[in-house]
């Protein structure tokens, strides 16, 4: 289920913010056919939600304040909320799976992604699982001919 959050930090705010405010970027690149740069700001947020992810280690704070974990978890789940969102343009199969993870419609507009309309508390989710795998810098989990 959706979990309570607890009291949102600046760290918090300030990526969700990005999130709610990336649809408007894209909206703009789209209008001038930047299709690209409306991509790059979804990779953007999403780069910045793996790095909210690493820093703040919900894993740990599992064992060392669960409240505080309850809120980054929240956050994350709002975030892939966002991400699949505004991904349903460029790659439907891959917003499909992300917001049926989360128990929603596909082809949810994108007026639908502010914060008017955020996960509310006890909503179910499905089992994770991971939809992409994630990279290495090192390039150590592609496959070699």
């Amino acid at each position: 289920i959706v979990p309570e959050k607890g009291t949102l930090n600046q760290e918090d705010l300030s990526i969700l913010d990005s999130g709610y405010s990336m649809i408007s970027k894209m909206s703009q690149y789209m209008d001038r056919y930047q299709i690209n740069a409306a991509i790059y700001e979804i990779v953007k947020l999403c780069n910045k939600a793996n790095v909210y992810m690493d820093t703040m280690a919900p894993w740990r704070l599992r064992h060392e304040n669960v409240e505080r974990m309850h809120t980054v978890l929240y956050v994350l789940l709002e975030l892939i909320r966002v991400s699949a969102i505004a991904l349903q343009p460029f790659v439907p199969s891959t917003a499909k799976k992300d917001l049926g993870f989360l128990h929603m419609n596909e082809d949810i507009g994108f007026f639908k992604a502010s914060a008017d309309y955020c996960l509310s508390i006890g909503d179910p989710i499905a089992t994770p699982y991971p939809i992409l795998n994630r990279l290495s810098e090192k390039g150590d989990n592609i496959k070699k001919k």
